[in-house]
């Protein structure tokens, strides 16, 4: 993608600019759709008796998924 770039400048660039994974580990981030989760489950699932799950498209990685427990 920065082939015009040396190793050091590209090393310079994804230490300024927020990478994917740095955004959705955020703990923030993680905070305010956790608790957009538990939310829905109150008022949408729970009231059906039905169970919660949480899919990879919700939880980006394992260590993120652990932040949401």
């Amino acid at each position: 993608m920065f082939v015009e770039h040396t190793a050091e400048e590209v090393e310079k660039l994804k230490a300024r600019y927020a990478t994917t994974g740095a955004v959705l580990e955020a703990p923030k981030l993680i905070a305010a759709k956790a608790k957009s989760i538990l939310w829905h489950y109150v008022s949408t699932v729970l009231p059906g008796g039905f169970k919660a799950q949480l899919s990879p498209r919700v939880v980006w990685r394992r260590f993120a998924t652990a932040r949401h427990s």
